[in-house]
């Protein structure tokens, strides 16, 4: 009898595996959509389609030096952004590009769209906060951590000044205060000498007494937080929010892909747009190309196990380099340009 459940317990563990296999190279199982069944979604959450209306944002009216001013130091604070005025992106800014996805998304709902349908576009911005479907948050995370902060042995100093005054206990305090974030910036500023801070810990006692952020939590407010170190201090008192990031890597205890969006890179090279061959991949000999840093921080592990899986074989070119116009000519002339994620890349 034992031998006869070990038998069928031999066969089942054979055959289910195959019989799967077989339904998915077959079409007939939908695994994404059974997959997605079990990821927790919002109760007023209403699925997306090719007919659907365009997303209502309501984008909230901050003070420019949370954004543009961060571009343009004589950006008046007292003036409104809008198309008209919002300064142009400019794209010797180097890796600061890298991460300029929140002033695209700005840009985007401040453009009036030229007598563009509303049936063409995605998204549109709403005035009455009472019709948003969400809020868009336009502070400049990116921009603020790479302007303020020089280097990493700077911020990591101030995470211990930061650490011995604590945010939540201080809320007591703030009542004697004219406004409820001026104490922390005040002893921030004393102590750490960074405006970065202060930025967070305003943005974050904006959000907070928000009459729309109290009445879900914030659960509709989307901000971005592409790089990887953008709000380092209090986004854990914002993670109900949708977060625009780069990856999960570094806030793998914050974000999660049940209500963040990943937003990719901006390209940082110009496009390649000489190609005049009828078939220009057939004129390409190498299959694959990466020159960059192979070893990188802790988060370099997948990009060194690549290099050692890679390195000789051939058609690949995989190997330690830094940024150079002979890399990037190189580029045009392979199939594919790999780029293993990292929280900065060279190709």
């Amino acid at each position: 009898m034992q031998k006869s459940i070990s038998r069928t317990l031999l066969g089942l563990s054979v055959c289910v595996p195959l019989l799967i296999g077989a339904l998915l190279l077959g079409g007939t199982l939908d695994y994404k959509s059974q997959f997605l069944n079990f990821i927790p979604q919002l109760s007023y959450a209403s699925p997306c389609g090719a007919g659907s209306p365009p997303l209502r944002v309501f984008m909230y009216d901050l003070p420019p030096r949370f954004n543009v001013g961060l571009m343009d130091p004589n950006f008046s604070d007292a003036a409104p952004v809008t198309a008209r005025n919002i300064p142009a992106w400019r794209w010797n800014d180097g890796l600061r590009r890298q991460h300029s996805v929140e002033y695209w998304m700005m840009a985007s709902l401040l453009y009036d769209g030229d007598g563009e349908s509303e049936s063409t576009t995605e998204a549109v911005r709403v005035m009455d906060p009472d019709l948003a479907d969400v809020f868009f948050v336009p502070f400049f995370s990116s921009l603020s951590f790479n302007v303020h902060v020089r280097n990493m042995a700077e911020i990591d100093t101030v995470d211990e000044k930061l650490q011995s005054f604590d945010l939540k206990t201080n809320m007591v305090l703030w009542g004697a205060f004219g406004s409820p974030y001026l104490f922390d910036c005040l002893v921030v500023a004393r102590f750490a000498n960074l405006a970065v801070f202060c930025n967070q810990l305003e943005m974050v006692n904006i959000l907070r007494e928000s009459d729309y952020w109290k009445r879900s939590d914030g659960r509709d407010h989307v901000i971005p937080m592409h790089h990887p170190n953008a709000f380092r201090h209090y986004r854990d008192l914002l993670n109900a929010s949708i977060f625009i990031v780069a990856d999960f890597g570094r806030i793998m205890n914050i974000s999660t892909l049940t209500k963040d969006v990943v937003a990719p890179y901006p390209h940082m090279v110009e496009s390649y747009s000489s190609e005049d061959h009828q078939d220009p991949y057939k004129s390409r000999e190498t299959l694959l190309f990466f020159r960059g840093r192979t070893h990188r921080k802790d988060e370099g592990i997948i990009r060194a196990q690549l290099y050692k899986a890679l390195k000789g074989t051939k058609d690949v070119i995989y190997e330690e380099a830094h940024a150079s116009e002979e890399g990037f000519k190189a580029v045009s002339l392979m199939a594919f340009t790999f780029v293993p994620h990292d929280s900065s890349h060279i190709t």
